[in-house]
């Protein structure tokens, strides 16, 4: 069964100095997200990653307006299992304020790539300074 509401956990931006960006990360903090609606919640319901830059495919409605501020293009949402289970334990999405087409091999081998890191991650004993032990301690699967 998918849980009602997903949250946003952590974000992170290539740059600061961007206002819009900075306003959308922090909107996306305090939001939740609905099974099946924007990018996210796609990736979430079907259990595929997503990549568009269709944006009534990736804008939740939720954060619409926050999308539109700062001018977000293309969305990749990846879901991430944990060993064994059937829904995804999380999503890892990067937005992209250029348009973006879909590159399926690309997807896969993220995809991939993402859930053998995930399957790895309790085998690491001391994450890099930047992470801090504290949010390590709720990353594991």
């Amino acid at each position: 069964a998918h849980s009602p509401l997903m949250k946003c956990l952590f974000t992170a931006a290539a740059t600061e100095s961007n206002v819009e960006i900075n306003d959308f990360r922090k909107f996306s903090a305090n939001s939740f997200i609905v099974p099946g609606d924007g990018a996210v919640g796609k990736a979430y319901s079907t259990g595929y990653p997503v990549w568009s830059s269709v944006k009534d495919l990736i804008y939740d409605t939720g954060r619409t307006k926050a999308f539109q501020n700062c001018s977000i293009e293309t969305a990749f949402a990846v879901p991430i299992f944990s060993a064994g289970e059937a829904s995804p334990s999380c999503i890892l999405c990067c937005y992209s304020l250029l348009p973006a087409d879909s590159v399926p091999f690309v997807l896969n081998f993220v995809q991939k790539a993402v859930r053998l890191l995930w399957d790895g991650l309790d085998k690491i004993v001391n994450p890099h300074e930047s992470v801090g032990k504290e949010l390590w301690k709720d990353v594991a699967p």
